[in-house]
């Protein structure tokens, strides 16, 4: 992956393990420091998966949201500027899941399913995919898109089998900018514990 990556440190391990894993280089800051970051310096901005079980360990979840949320705005002048976004599974617990976006989007949280199916074989986030590969991985599935609460520049790539709902979105931005991936899916988690090789594969095809 030959991108200049910018992420924020959410003290959750296997966001970047799974990046390291892969030999991706990218630039990490703490939610602090990204109130201060260029995004046009950046060819991508990489959201792993968010979820945490605080009560074992420290994380950043409430403060990483609150700044993307603060900079909405400028995360869709990045888009327009060309920009890429790629964002995981975000369970629902925190008020502030997905609702960062510079666009509004319905989900429906902490559904934890494992069956997942490709609808679109040909774009290019599933090439070398199959529904197969993308399913019981324990756990596959942590959130899905609800039916046309979403912006018609995006199109369900994968859904969710159990409720029929988008599980894995893609488009550009304002159908002309930025490329923007968003997975109901934590492959980063999968791939650091689990070595799944279709986790990488997902990973790869969306940055």
């Amino acid at each position: 992956v030959d991108y200049e990556i910018i992420t924020i440190d959410f003290g959750i391990y296997e966001n970047t393990a799974a990046l390291d894993l892969l030999g991706i280089n990218y630039t990490m800051v703490s939610p602090t420091a990204f109130y201060d970051i260029n995004l046009n310096e950046y060819d991508v901005l990489y959201i792993g998966w968010l979820f945490c079980d605080e009560y074992y360990y420290s994380c950043a979840i409430d403060s990483g949201l609150q700044v993307l949320y603060d900079r909405s705005s400028d995360i869709s002048d990045f888009l327009e500027n060309g920009g890429g976004l790629v964002a995981l599974s975000e369970y629902g617990v925190n008020l502030l899941d997905w609702q960062w976006l510079p666009f509004d989007i319905g989900y429906l949280g902490s559904n934890h399913k494992n069956d997942a199916e490709i609808i679109d074989y040909e774009h290019p986030v599933n090439n070398n995919l199959t529904s197969e590969s993308l399913s019981y991985w324990s756990n596959s599935i942590h959130n899905a898109f609800y039916p046309s609460e979403y912006p018609d520049f995006l199109s369900p790539i994968t859904q969710d089998v159990s409720s029929g709902f988008p599980l894995t979105l893609a488009g550009n931005y304002n159908h002309l900018y930025g490329r923007i991936v968003l997975s109901g899916q934590d492959p980063d988690y999968h791939y650091t514990y689990g070595d799944i090789e279709a986790c990488a594969i997902f990973i790869l095809n969306a940055l």
